[in-house]
């Protein structure tokens, strides 16, 4: 997020799911409580969508939570959750 190259600020994605992830078609969280990342629809998509016509069952096939074996090894290599809570605050306002 703003130009900060830092692994902490990466996530390995491929590039149809970079743009509806950049463009806030799926939406990525952290849940501290269970220590999970965790992808979803935000409600407004999944409405425009029927709408418009355009088909989501590839993301739909993602959301839930992220399983750890997806993950680097180490904790220190994840995403950082402030800088998803920032770009969340940001896009879905």
């Amino acid at each position: 997020m703003y130009d900060i190259n830092s692994v902490a600020n990466g996530i390995c994605i491929n590039k149809q799911c970079h743009w509806a992830f950049d463009s806030g078609v799926i939406k990525l969280d952290y849940d501290n409580s269970e220590r999970k990342y965790i992808i979803s629809i935000p409600d407004n998509i999944k409405k425009e969508s029927k709408e418009y016509g355009f088909d989501l069952k590839e993301y739909i096939a993602i959301v839930g939570p992220i399983h750890r074996s997806r993950l680097p090894q180490s904790e220190d290599l994840w995403p950082d959750p402030r800088y998803l809570n920032e770009f969340n605050k940001f896009m879905f306002r």
